[in-house]
């Protein structure tokens, strides 16, 4: 069975959407006195209204919900993901739904499988339309996104806990702490 996860770049936009609100008020507001140049003006103008929204079209998007649905392999053995992504996303223009794998973690299928989009999503995970990969939220600004399994690691490996011993990241510091 596969999953479906709907998410919602909303809350990633907002500057661009002001920015493109600019945009659009300047081009409105050309008087076509000086048609040639005006012309010249929208052309940048438009130019630049495609670069916005190209910007959030690659946006973050903060998955909202998870839902389990159709198979995306038809009984021809076809991929039907996109039939499906859209099917699910009747009726929420504000959310883009997408595919999940429950078997991928950290870029690997569980199952031997294929992999897809990096992680299987979560709520309150990301979805990074560039990378086309789910992720964690950062969990502390020193970590990094590993790029090929799109999991957050410390900057420091965690020490091997012998027996009783547990291990706490110490952000201030930027190192692990034996507790």
């Amino acid at each position: 069975m596969a999953h479906y996860a709907y998410i919602s770049n909303k809350k990633h936009i907002q500057g661009y959407l002001k920015e493109l609100e600019e945009v659009k008020e300047k081009q409105s507001s050309l008087t076509y006195e000086n048609v040639e140049e005006d012309q010249q003006k929208l052309s940048d103008l438009v130019e630049e209204e495609n670069a916005i929204k190209e910007k959030i079209n690659l946006s973050l998007c903060d998955v909202i919900k998870v839902i389990p649905g159709a198979n995306e392999i038809d009984e021809n053995g076809e991929d039907k993901t996109e039939y499906w992504e859209k099917y699910y996303n009747h009726g929420y223009p504000e959310m883009i739904v997408k595919r999940t794998s429950y078997n991928t973690k950290a870029g690997v299928h569980t199952k031997e499988g294929t992999p897809f989009r990096k992680n299987y999503a979560g709520l309150e995970y990301i979805y990074d339309p560039v990378r086309d990969a789910f992720y964690s939220q950062q969990p502390h600004s020193s970590w990094i996104l590993n790029e090929d399994t799109c999991v957050w690691e410390p900057p420091i490996q965690k020490p091997e806990a012998k027996e009783g011993e547990r291990y706490v990241w110490d952000e201030e510091n930027v190192t692990w702490k034996k507790i």
